[in-house]
């Protein structure tokens, strides 16, 4: 078999879609298949629509057998406040009471784009037998992969990371269920989800269920344990409990919220450290810079830090938080299940189909600080309870939520929808 994926970010970009194509993608060359990605030289989210944001190279290589191929980004937007409005405007235009299909179809790939991709997928003779696309949000390389694959006559997955947001609301959704995001899902020969939560969704958005997959995201055990807690601590000085916050910081990841909660905390006397780890989108930028210098010495943001690094911080954390709405699965509560450390996480997305509330986590309302303060509270005032719920949380991702467990069942996928 030789499978062709499409995502718009790879490694070494660290994230939830890049790791999830690097797993299967390794895998399926570890098995003798040929794998070739297609994806861009971003190294960070913020490159689609800001200049001078990280990129990757070179732009052939082969990693672990897959043979990967980055094109060059061209903007014609190259402001945040710009794309944003400018993929409001999309929102609106999708919920005319008209069929917009085609012109969203067509603004979709106004900016960015991606010319070479495009060049590519018109020129190629390489004989594929499987096209996997991925992230519905960045749309712009989607359409044109299913029009290749439909072109080829051969099948299209697609693994779309949809983000539902809060139950009720369309803040964050309309993003992800525009018409033409709808119909490249509709089109689709299979469909992989992370979680019931947006099979439901998408089901009722009347993509067939025969046809949705839900396969969950995991973890390599020993990549993301045996760090050592003490030297963590030695290194930076810092002694008492500490709460953690991994992966990308932005406002609906929730990254606010918990930095007023643990303020709400720190009103109350507590020593608690609050440690952020991950990249920081520019409005996240501009809001810990407004924060007075010396106010607060038990915040601490780190940046991108080493795999090492990270392990040694999960190790010597007490509990970790992941308050956000724009997560469909949340891979780093199984990171800190690893680590026998509970999680705090948002009823929002795909997070409760994740985390069990009261079982090896707690869960809060979005935005709700009061209930996020109530809820680490609760957690580093009775040991015992984060011990027994970082317990269960190991357990869980023991279990069937390692790489291993998941890609098995993406591989099933690809055996029913390609016969291979």
């Amino acid at each position: 078999m030789h499978a062709l994926h499409v995502v718009q970010g790879y490694f070494p970009w660290i994230g939830g879609s890049q790791r999830f194509f690097q797993e299967v993608s390794e895998r399926l060359a570890a098995e003798g298949h040929r794998v070739t990605v297609l994806t861009t030289e971003a190294g960070e989210l913020e490159h689609f629509w800001m200049p001078r944001r990280r990129t990757l190279g070179p732009a052939q290589e082969t990693l672990n057998g897959v043979q990967v191929h980055r094109f060059p980004v061209q903007r014609r937007l190259n402001h945040p406040l710009l794309f944003s409005l400018y993929r409001r405007l999309m929102a609106e235009i999708s919920g005319l009471p008209l069929d917009t299909t085609a012109l969203l179809r067509r603004l979709s790939r106004f900016t960015p784009r991606l010319p070479e991709y495009e060049a590519y997928l018109e020129q190629t003779d390489t004989p594929f037998d499987v096209v996997h696309g991925a992230n519905i949000t960045l749309d712009f390389m989607l359409s044109p992969a299913l029009a290749f694959a439909r072109k080829r006559g051969i099948p299209f997955i697609v693994t779309p990371f949809t983000h539902l947001g809060m139950a009720g609301q369309r803040r964050v959704r309309r993003y992800y269920t525009m018409r033409h995001q709808v119909e490249i899902l509709r089109q689709a020969d299979a469909v992989i989800t992370q979680t019931p939560i947006e099979s439901e969704g998408l089901a009722a958005l009347g993509i067939p269920r025969e046809r949705l997959f839900c396969t969950g995201s995991g973890i390599n055990l020993e990549e993301v344990t045996g760090g050592d807690g003490q030297r963590f601590r030695e290194r930076h000085g810092w002694e008492g409990p500490m709460v953690l916050s991994l992966g990308t910081l932005a406002y609906d990841k929730g990254t606010v919220h918990l930095i007023e909660a643990m303020r709400r905390i720190w009103a109350e006397g507590r020593p608690v450290h609050l440690v952020l780890a991950g990249q920081s989108m520019a409005p996240m930028r501009a809001y810990l810079d407004r924060l007075p210098a010396g106010r607060f010495p038990f915040l601490h943001y780190l940046g991108t830090i080493s795999e090492e690094e990270k392990r040694d911080l999960l190790a010597a954390g007490d509990l970790l938080c992941l308050p956000s709405c724009t997560d469909s699965f949340g891979i780093v509560f199984l990171e800190a299940w690893a680590n026998g450390k509970p999680v705090v996480g948002a009823r929002a997305g795909g997070i409760p189909a994740v985390v069990d509330d009261g079982v090896n986590g707690l869960l809060v309302p979005f935005g709700d600080v009061e209930a996020l303060a109530r809820a680490i509270v609760r957690l580093l005032d009775n040991p015992t309870l984060a011990q027994e719920m970082g317990r269960r949380g190991k357990e869980k991702v023991e279990q069937g939520m390692t790489w291993a467990h998941v890609y098995g069942r993406v591989r099933q996928v690809y055996r029913q929808v390609c016969g291979l």
